[in-house]
């Protein structure tokens, strides 16, 4: 019913006639939506206006369009884990833990230089070993180190979609369950059930007290 993907945005959600209208007020909402299913509408149904800072995506490239169509100037944050195992996948078995180590070289870099350091080093290394590796790497490109642009404490949470991993899990058990859902409205409902019951607990972002400050810097880009 809805695409296998994953995707996180990092947005300010404003309500309809508020500051989205135009008028420079605060926004009514900052936080963080998590979807497993179209963000856009549900958001237009319920009246809000969403502006993403950053979208965290795995490697689904219908989902990198839609992003792009509807959210041009959002920044986009390729997920580091789906893009690992895409290079374990194409990796030798022999080649397998030094990718990887490699690879953790480029995600958990102290600084935005030194992972473009380790990077060009990943391409240096294994272009000729590992063509399909060093392919697949490229393919997500920049995108793989956009979280180095906001504050080092958030950077755990927003270098991957493991935020939403729970979620789904149990959103998926739920489904199990009844077979199939009706509508995409069903879907909705059954979310908005398992949240407001506390079934499902949304963890804080690390870093989540810099929020604020990071909307306020960069929202303009994304309206």
């Amino acid at each position: 019913m809805f695409p296998a993907t994953d995707g996180v945005l990092y947005v300010t959600v404003r309500m309809r006639g508020s500051g989205a209208a135009g008028n420079g007020r605060v926004p009514k909402r900052v936080g963080k939506i998590r979807t497993r299913f179209p963000v856009v509408p549900v958001v237009r149904k319920f009246g809000w206006r969403i502006l993403p800072v950053l979208a965290i995506i795995d490697g689904n490239p219908g989902l990198r369009r839609a992003v792009s169509e509807v959210w041009p100037r959002a920044a986009v944050q390729r997920c580091c884990v789906h893009k690992l195992r895409n290079l374990e996948r194409k990796s030798p078995k022999h080649a397998l833990a030094e990718i990887r180590d490699d690879f953790h070289r480029i995600a958990y870099a102290a600084s935005a230089e030194a992972a473009r350091s380790a990077y060009v080093r990943f391409e240096r290394v294994w272009a000729k070993r590992c063509p399909g590796v060093v392919a697949s790497l490229r393919e997500g490109g920049d995108e793989l180190l956009t979280f180095f642009t906001f504050p080092k404490a958030q950077w755990k949470t927003l270098r991957t979609t493991n935020t939403i991993e729970r979620l789904h899990k149990e959103f998926r058990r739920r489904v199990k369950t009844q077979g199939s859902l009706p509508s995409e409205d069903a879907a909705v409902v059954l979310l908005f059930s398992l949240v407001a019951s506390g079934q499902i607990r949304l963890r804080r972002i690390d870093g989540w007290q810099k929020i604020a400050t990071v909307l306020r810097q960069q929202t303009p880009r994304a309206a």
